[in-house]
């Protein structure tokens, strides 16, 4: 455990070498999660009044479900450890996705999930929509 001004970061070591997980507590019912970057700058601008705009937005698209994560993303099949994501045709798209929001919302037997991703260029953005609409259906 380290501190950061008034918050405790707590370190867990993840299977990702040099990639710490690192977690704090925002409010009750509140966390931040990362795995290999620092959480200093999140939590400086947070208690500071300069979050990253476009962090705003997204949290505030889904801060009323029962959970949420809003998250930068980098290299998401390269850095999986699903062999058909690392060399598979679907690579390059799912590499170029560089934010995911997902919520939850728990409903009797059911549980309703949405995610959003948004992609580096267009080309990336309509093959994976082609694909993810495939796997809807």
């Amino acid at each position: 455990m380290k501190q950061s001004g008034a918050r405790a970061i707590y370190a867990m070591p993840s299977g990702k070498q040099g990639a710490n997980i690192l977690l704090t507590f925002l409010a009750d019912g509140r966390i931040a999660i990362s795995q290999g970057m620092p959480l200093d700058p999140m939590i400086s601008a947070q208690d500071h009044g300069t979050a990253n705009s476009e962090m705003t937005k997204r949290t505030g698209r889904v801060a009323g479900a029962t959970f949420f994560v809003v998250a930068r993303a980098n290299d998401l099949a390269t850095a999986s450890q699903i062999p058909e994501l690392q060399t598979g045709p679907m690579r390059k798209s799912i590499d170029s996705i560089t934010m995911l929001t997902l919520a939850g919302q728990p409903d009797a037997q059911k549980l309703t999930i949405a995610v959003e991703g948004q992609c580096d260029s267009l080309p990336h953005a309509l093959q994976l929509m082609a694909t993810l609409e495939g796997v809807r259906r």
